[in-house]
């Protein structure tokens, strides 16, 4: 059974984490292609909320797969990137404390 300060200890990292997981929903992060034709916005969740395509080349029917390569690379770099902030932040809150990820 744990005692009143792992209690008190167990309350304060909840409402931290609470903080945390807030604040990475509106956190934004963008990410573009090697080659600038894509970007693409992410909240810290890793959740997409914007695809932009900045090279309106890669819209010809002919850039097809230039197209599909370029959303496919930067939307992994997003989300990696999202998951790698998430868990930056969790590592503060938790310190040596292993992630389930």
């Amino acid at each position: 059974m744990m005692n009143v300060g792992e209690m008190t200890e167990a309350l304060v990292r909840q409402k931290k984490m609470k903080k945390i997981q807030k604040s990475l929903k509106k956190l934004s992060l963008r990410r573009r292609d090697p080659g600038e034709g894509v970007e693409v916005e992410v909240n810290g969740e890793g959740h997409v909320k914007q695809i932009r395509i900045l090279d309106p080349g890669l819209l010809d029917p002919g850039r097809k797969k230039d197209l599909e390569r370029a959303l496919v690379w930067t939307l992994q770099r997003a989300q990696e990137d999202a998951r790698a902030e998430s868990e930056k932040r969790m590592k503060e809150l938790l310190g040596d404390l292993p992630l389930p990820f």
